[in-house]
């Protein structure tokens, strides 16, 4: 009996510093250049896409986006918005006033289905005042 107690509390502390240390490693590992391809909902056209993480909640963080303008948000930091998801935002930006809405807009960023991929959500404004959403999928180069 005491050994399947003692079994028992040695499993709970082995699940619970599993989970504590794989919590804590959710945003480690970001940091790096991730590369890929975005789209705006609606539109056909796909732009290069490169996205350059600094360490969480530091000012190290680059945007890039290659179309028919090209769009880059600097200054930009990341912090935890849940479980394997963070929420991004930019100081500076260059490229023409829709790369300012943009960097306006809302970010969120999440793990992909493995480890060396990630989603990158943006809600801003266009031109015409209605809401664009532009996606990409990023893997970490190299």
């Amino acid at each position: 009996m005491k050994t399947d107690r003692f079994a028992i509390c040695a499993a709970l502390v082995l699940v619970t510093s599993f989970f504590s240390s794989a919590q804590g490693a959710t945003a480690a590992g970001l940091s790096g250049q991730w590369v890929g391809n975005s789209q705006v909902e609606g539109r056909k056209a796909i732009a290069k896409t490169t996205l350059t993480l600094g360490e969480a909640d530091s000012d190290g963080t680059t945007l890039r986006i290659e179309d028919a303008n090209t769009c880059t948000l600097r200054k930009g930091k990341y912090s935890a918005d849940g479980d394997r998801r963070w929420a991004v935002s930019f100081g500076e930006a260059s490229g023409g006033e829709g790369c300012k809405r943009l960097a306006a807009g809302t970010f969120a960023l999440r793990r992909g289905d493995n480890p060396r991929q990630v989603y990158l959500e943006a809600s801003y404004h266009d031109a015409d005042g209605a809401t664009a959403l532009r996606h990409a999928a990023l893997n970490r180069y190299p």
